[in-house]
């Protein structure tokens, strides 16, 4: 029983790779670059921390924080470029 299912595993695996590899030459390929920006100070802040652990203030890392944001997604890295999104 072990030997067919080792066979038809490999059989399958080697369909699937060859199928991947015909069709994915066809698509063309687009890399997106978006930034996102977290203001944590200032008087217009788009991150803050809503909730945290009492050992929080204890630790050096922040560990058991929850923060809450509301950030813009621009197309280049400043953050008066073009707006395309918001998370």
């Amino acid at each position: 029983m072990v030997k067919p299912l080792i066979l038809f595993t490999i059989f399958f695996s080697t369909i699937a790779a060859a199928t991947t590899a015909t069709t994915s030459d066809s698509k063309k390929l687009n890399h997106l670059h978006f930034y996102f920006h977290d203001i944590v100070n200032g008087s217009k802040p788009t991150a803050m921390r809503v909730v945290e652990a009492a050992m929080t203030n204890k630790l050096a890392m922040v560990f058991g924080v929850v923060f809450m944001m509301d950030d813009l997604f621009t197309e280049g890295l400043d953050p008066n470029s073009k707006m395309v999104g918001g998370a």
